[in-house]
């Protein structure tokens, strides 16, 4: 399973619950525990397939209920958002790529959502550090690449700003596809300019797997020097499993790229 697979997004924006009525994001809350991150008017509420349990409408339910009309009020936005579409989301919002009046211009998002994850880190309700205990790895993800995308949309301040939304819009779709497919943290890299083109990445990441394969066997026959006598206790060495675990991966992770090369070739000759 890959790691957005089971994720969902609830993002809502200038939502006001009816004077006198209970707030269905209180049944979201009860029924989910998601981890909510918030900034003025906006609000996400992030939670698992696995944390709904038996509650799958439950989301449904809740856009149903904000969308009805109410009088002399307008309807808020209510988006949901599945799998790595809620990380590209996520990723884009952390950037100001929301904010209307400072797109890609307003670097407290990112300071307030490190704020927002030092809280549920250090929280002792039990409550939101099982919130957090499902959403930990979904998180500390997100801030790292939006520390690194951040980075980029300053970089491309001089670009007009529609011709920067579709260059970030790209980037945030092809750090996603990474970091749900295994490339990230198990590569470690900060030129996040890769992410503006797919093939430019697909050829930097088939580089970065090829040095680290490189390490992984120049350590292997290192250890097999070393232990040449004992070849037991090497064929059990934990050094040498952890190498071999890392070819293993480096392989799924060339054949997912090989894949993606190929499409992404086949979309070209389509001039799609």
């Amino acid at each position: 399973m890959k790691l957005f697979d089971s994720i969902l997004l609830l993002h809502i924006y200038d939502y006001q619950k009816p004077v006198g009525a209970t707030c269905p994001l209180e049944l979201l809350k009860k029924g989910a525990n998601p981890l909510l991150l918030s900034t003025c008017m906006r609000h996400f509420y992030l939670f698992s397939s696995e944390q709904l349990g038996e509650n799958k409408s439950l989301p449904e339910v809740i856009m149903n209920t904000i969308h009805t009309p109410t009088a002399h009020q307008k309807i808020p936005l209510c988006e949901l958002f599945r799998g790595r579409k809620a990380y590209e989301i996520l990723l884009f919002w952390s950037i100001a790529g929301l904010n209307p009046k400072k797109p890609f211009d307003d670097e407290r998002i990112l300071g307030d959502l490190r704020k927002i994850c030092t809280g549920y880190e250090k929280t002792p309700s039990p409550i939101k550090q099982e919130a957090w205990r499902y959403n930990k790895k979904i998180m500390l993800g997100l801030l790292t690449d939006a520390k690194h995308l951040l980075e980029l949309t300053k970089q491309l301040s001089g670009i007009p700003l529609q011709d920067r939304k579709s260059l970030l819009i790209t980037a945030c779709t092809n750090c996603a596809w990474a970091r749900d497919n295994g490339f990230m943290p198990f590569l470690s890299f900060s030129d996040y300019d890769i992410f503006l083109d797919r093939n430019k990445m697909i050829a930097h990441l088939t580089e970065l797997l090829e040095g680290r394969k490189e390490k992984a066997h120049e350590k292997l026959r290192e250890l097999a020097e070393e232990q040449v006598v004992l070849s037991f206790l090497f064929s059990q060495d934990p050094v040498k499993l952890a190498l071999e675990k890392d070819l293993a991966l480096i392989a799924e992770l060339k054949a997912i790229l090989e894949e993606e090369s190929l499409l992404a070739q086949s979309i070209s000759a389509l001039g799609i």
